[in-house]
């Protein structure tokens, strides 16, 4: 592995020292260099942090991972050829700060170094020991090292992890902590020796040289024993490895497929790490002290689109483990037998590799330890989301097939260049087995891990068999059906079409049973339910599953369908029969209150298995199938036909509950246990098969109901949380793939419209509105509302909508689409709309999402053009519709005034929202949701702003911590987009109680602004200097949505700067929120743009 020298920061500089004198005078002898020893001089050494092995892109910039904010420098004597504890401190300095430290034309730092001559040194150096805030023991390190009296003393000194603060709620394992894995800022603990090779690995011993003294000059010069002078350097290393996962879909797959990534976490982190590369003790002070990570999620996923195929990578930094299994693989006998008692195939003729047998490296014992991995080797959890539309199964059969699964992956696996020692020359055998033994981490070690996910046939094979697990390292519930129904939290419906010659071949074929299970967040777990012999279940009164309902479309049990039902059918484009029409039917059309009746899956499969019986009877007295393709029947004794094609309309309630359907308790709150939950599905007509270990099924099924939850941006009362009681969230997914035309005048939206009630502003587009509404979509209904667009433009880019192509979706209409007509009166009623467009505040608020939700605003696969779009409620006259700029983070346009090309016009998104916790009471005139309602909002500001001169402190107290990054106490936040996580907020920050401007109050640059704050301090001994900074993006909304306006400066032309980066352009000006005549605030420099700083500090003093 080489380690390149990359230059850096430079100065020569004296700060305090000491130094102990060597011996007495020696003269030179034997061909050895020999100098008198003990005389002073200074020192100067070029520092270097260099590449790590195995380079990948970080969050944190190149530059700023070998930055250097500190520096410790030891001269040790090594004249005694005893052991570390025989080797004294000969000289040593702290440098603490070299944040103004020229740079010399090489761009290496210098440091000069009081010392005495010596016939035998040894040079360490620790960088960045009081700016590493992931670290939990910054101020101890510091005083051992001022203590250190020895080498034995410098090697025995640990540094420790942080634990991740802002979620001591959510232990990854019990008694384990939660460890810091990613480096919101550039400085990295580092140490490292002098060397005269550029190639000096971390791990090699350190070496020795002669310092002799130059007493003209008053300089000490490092030598080599042969009297040669040493052109060396420090060479810094990093004490973290970093890792780098992609996860990407195999190319094979067909279109529509996917896999979406939705949490990775961390185990068996070691939380303290020797700071000198200890050769044989790789458990620090000997005892090891174990953590790990939640789940993560959110922007803690990076996804890249191309093509259709969705890649997702994330990263994180760890410590190192060097641990080994207790009993390694020696042979390629002793891994063919291990094989073979575990059941798994093995290719003789191939020849051995290491993939062969990679398996075995995740394979479990009964009580869930690793049965060949070391039992404290660190590795990663997976956890995602599959789908293929077009899924071989058993028989040749094609269905859907959805599944979640989970994949274990143990780091390590490399072999050669991932060892101490390098094993070169080693036979291919013996390295195909270094690499299947190996679990290393090594420090400074930068380490690629691409995982293709190609489908779940090992899943599925292991669930099956019962037995043999095929691939130990995959977990999961996978799910083969012939209509896979993912439906979005609000309500939904769709058309079904069941033939029952199919659904009797593939019971047949893959043993699915008259029964079904259902998952929800009521049932602890999946439940099933079956048919038993009588025609009865074996169903619990108490059963979650009253949110799915089905509508039989035929007139009888021979399936004829009336010419007024199929016309309504046609009507609304593919979904199926309007809910209304299950109550009331036009007149003659049913003997009986004209409903078509609503049944719950028990009755659906009693009347699937009536059906099916007669279907087998008849067959089995030879009747033949008759009828064209689209249309088959069996003709029965007396003539009447039996159609094969059963029609039904699959009704799913929104995803939301004021009443537990267990106990039957009511209450406001419910939303903390299915916000941004898991699926609640239901799965019908199906059999399972579960696995030998219970961690993965497969089921077969003939309907797979799949319904999203809500996600929202507030906490579900976390530890140190506020309960919220007026909460708000959203949609998954624009259904209509942002196929919207925002016209400037904006149709069918209220003149007079609020910023944040999204529930206020749709009630006055469509009640104000109500006859243009009636007129341009011939009802005021659901079906009106859904008729513009049929199911077919889900998936369509023509999105050929009426009245014309692309443009017929006017904003506050798409609310009809999500809502129903509970009362079936054939009116989408004032308190029937709970989901509607979100004002403008709600969808800046949203941003926050980025860094909590499965699926957030901005997508990077969602943009057609040059902006990602977002309509929002709030309309202005003068300025017509405010805009929701995703890509820029919380950027709010406004379409008159926006400069929108015409592809982001006619593609602009659609997400609709729902109030959480306690209602609005509505009335029947603006404002529709009353005076007194509002949504309380994720943070407080204390004291109440309006005075000049203060600190006002700014708390996270309602966000979900979900979406907190930790806590930074000192120095800035790393170079970082407004997507990744150092956009996200601390819970608690302290602004500072003024705007600092340039010389003479003068407005300033981006660069400019960033070293005000750093050297801006409060305290009269300044000793609160280097704990201030620019505000992240996060950080500037709360302070523009809390603070008054006399807290700002609104000159024109003078921004507020924050030191979040728009990840399109570095150099172009870009708004993370805009208030006309008020305030602005920009993400990135701009060439042309200045403004005025409000510095700002992590607050961890609650």
């Amino acid at each position: 592995m080489k380690y390149k020298d990359i230059p850096v920061w430079s100065i020569i500089l004296s700060f305090f020292f000491i130094f102990a004198s060597c011996r007495d005078e020696m003269a030179g002898k034997g061909g050895v260099l020999e100098v008198e020893e003990g005389i002073p001089g200074t020192l100067t050494l070029s520092v270097t942090s260099g590449n790590p092995a195995l380079h990948v892109v970080t969050r944190a910039s190149e530059e700023e991972e070998k930055h250097i904010s500190s520096l410790y420098v030891f001269i040790l004597d090594m004249t005694s050829t005893g052991g570390p504890a025989t080797h004294p401190v000969l000289s040593r300095k702290w440098f603490p700060d070299t944040q103004s430290f020229p740079r010399d034309v090489s761009g290496n730092i210098q440091v000069g170094i009081p010392a005495v001559s010596c016939n035998s040194v040894r040079i360490f150096a620790v960088a960045n020991l009081n700016t590493a805030n992931q670290l939990s023991n910054n101020k101890e390190m510091l005083e051992a090292f001022h203590n250190a009296a020895n080498e034995a003393e410098l090697e025995s000194i640990t540094a420790r992890l942080d634990v991740f603060k802002t979620a001591t709620d959510a232990e990854p394992e019990s008694g384990r902590s939660l460890a810091l894995v990613d480096r919101l800022q550039g400085s990295l603990l580092s140490a490292g020796h002098y060397s005269s090779s550029p190639d000096y690995s971390p791990y090699a011993s350190a070496e020795q040289f002669v310092l002799d003294s130059d007493v003209a000059t008053g300089r000490l010069i490092m030598k080599k024993t042969t009297g040669e002078t040493v052109n060396g350097a420090i060479r810094l290393h990093h004490l973290d490895a970093r890792f780098n996962f992609v996860v990407k879909l195999a190319d094979r797959l067909p279109s529509g497929a996917y896999f979406k990534l939705k949490s990775w976490k961390v185990k068996n982190l070691h939380m303290r790490s020797f700071v000198h590369w200890q050769q044989d003790s790789p458990c620090s002070s000997g005892t090891e002290e174990l953590g790990g990570t939640t789940d993560m999620n959110g922007n803690y996923i990076d996804e890249t689109s191309a093509d259709g195929k969705v890649t997702s990578s994330f990263t994180f930094y760890t410590f190192e483990n060097r641990h080994a299994p207790a009993a390694p693989f020696t042979s390629v006998d002793k891994v063919k037998t291990a094989m073979e008692a575990e059941g798994l195939s093995w290719n003789e003729d191939s020849g051995f590799t290491s993939d062969q047998a990679y398996m075995l490296r995740e394979k479990k014992n009964p009580d869930g330890s690793f049965k060949y991995a070391p039992g404290n080797a660190a590795y990663v959890v997976l956890k995602g989301e599959y789908y293929n539309p077009a899924e071989k199964v058993l028989g040749g059969i094609t269905q859907q097939c959805s599944a979640t699964v989970t994949y274990l992956i143990h780091l390590g696996y490399i072999g050669e260049g991932n060892m101490e020692k390098s094993m070169a020359g080693s036979s291919s055998e013996q390295q195909e087995l270094d690499k299947l033994n190996d679990y290393r981490i090594l420090r400074n070690s930068n380490y690629t891990y691409t995982v293709t996910v190609g489908g779940v046939d090992n899943i599925r094979v292991e669930a099956e068999a019962g037995g043999v697990e095929n691939q130990p390292a995959a977990e999961g519930n996978v799910v083969d059906s012939d209509f896979d129904f993912q439906a979005d939290a609000h309500y939904e419906q769709r058309l079904v079409k069941l033939n029952l010659k199919s659904v009797v071949a593939r019971m047949n074929q893959t043993g699915a049973g008259y029964s079904y299970t259902v998952n929800t967040p009521f049932t602890s777990g999946p439940v099933s339910v079956t048919l038993q012999d009588d025609g009865g279940s074996d169903r619990s009164i108490m059963l979650d599953d009253g949110w799915v309902h089905f509508a039989y479309l035929g007139n009888d049990i021979y399936g004829g369908l009336s010419e007024t039902l199929h016309r309504r059918i046609e009507e609304t484009g593919g979904y199926g029969l309007p809910y209304t029409y299950t109550y009331d039917l036009e007149p003659g059309e049913s003997s009986v209150s004209n409903p078509v009746q609503l049944w719950g899956p028990v009755t659906l499969l009693q009347h699937l298995k009536s059906w099916i019986n007669i279907y087998n009877a008849e067959l089995a007295k030879g009747k033949k199938i008759e009828g064209r393709e689209e249309d088959p029947y069996i003709v029965l004794d007396g003539g009447t036909y039996f159609y094969l094609y059963r029609y039904f309309t699959v009704y799913v309630d929104e995803y939301y509950y004021i009443q537990d359907p267990v106990t039957g308790t009511t209450s406001n709150t419910f939303w903390m246990r299915f916000c941004n939950a898991a699926d609640r599905t239901m799965s019908v007509f199906q059999g399972m098969d579960t696995s030998a270990d219970g961690h993965s099924s497969y089921t077969r099924s003939g309907m797979n109901i799949r319904q999203r939850s809500i996600q929202t941006l507030y906490s579900p009362g976390q530890s140190g949380q506020q309960l919220t009681y007026k909460a708000f969230g959203i949609e998954h997914t624009d259904e209509y793939g942002g196929n919207y035309n925002i016209t400037s005048d904006a149709p069918m939206l209220s003149a007079s419209s609020t910023s944040a009630d999204g529930l206020d502003n749709t009630c006055r587009g469509l009640w104000d509105n109500k006859v243009l509404v009636i007129e341009a979509l011939g009802e005021f209904t659901w079906k009106g509302g859904n008729g513009i667009f049929p199911v077919t433009d889900r998936t369509s880019d023509s999105g050929a909508g009426w009245p014309m192509a692309r443009s017929s979706r006017y904003v506050n209409v798409a609310a009809l689409s999500r809502n129903r007509d509970n009362n079936r009166n054939g009116l989408i009623d004032l308190d029937e709309i709970v989901w509607y467009v979100p004002a403008k505040e709600q969808m800046m608020h949203l941003y926050v999402g980025t860094f909590l939700m499965d699926d957030p605003l901005y997508q990077a696969r969602l943009q057609k053009g040059d902006n990602l779009c977002y309509a929002t409620s709030t309309f202005d006259a003068s300025k017509g519709l405010a805009i929701l700029v995703a890509n820029k983070g919380a950027a709010i346009d406004w379409m008159k005034d926006g400069s929108f090309s015409e592809t982001d016009r006619k593609n602009c998104y659609i997400r609709c929202a729902r109030n959480l916790g306690t209602p609005p009471v509505m009335q029947a005139y603006a404002p529709y949701t009353g005076t007194g309602y509002a949504h309380e909002g994720l943070a407080f500001v204390s004291p109440a702003p309006g005075s000049t001169g203060v600190n006002y402190i700014i708390t996270y107290n309602k966000l979900s911590t979900t979406a907190l990054r930790s806590y930074i106490g000192v120095g800035s936040l790393g170079s970082h987009t407004q997507f990744q996580a150092a956009a996200r907020p601390y819970r608690s920050f302290i602004t500072a109680k003024q705007l600092l401007y340039g010389a003479g109050n003068s407005p300033v640059t981006w660069n400019e602004a960033r070293n005000l704050c750093y050297n801006y301090s409060e305290q009269t001994d300044r000793s609160d200097k280097g704990t201030w900074r620019l505000p992240n993006s996060c950080e500037a909304m709360a302070m523009l949505f809390k603070f008054t306006d006399n807290l700002w400066d609104k000159t024109v032309g003078r921004v507020m700067w924050s030191c979040t980066r728009y990840s399109g352009s570095a150099l172009s000006v870009e708004y993370i929120g805009v208030e006309y005549d008020k305030q602005e605030i920009v993400c990135a420099p701009g060439t042309d743009v200045v403004g005025y700083a409000r510095c700002v500090r992590d607050n961890n003093d609650e």
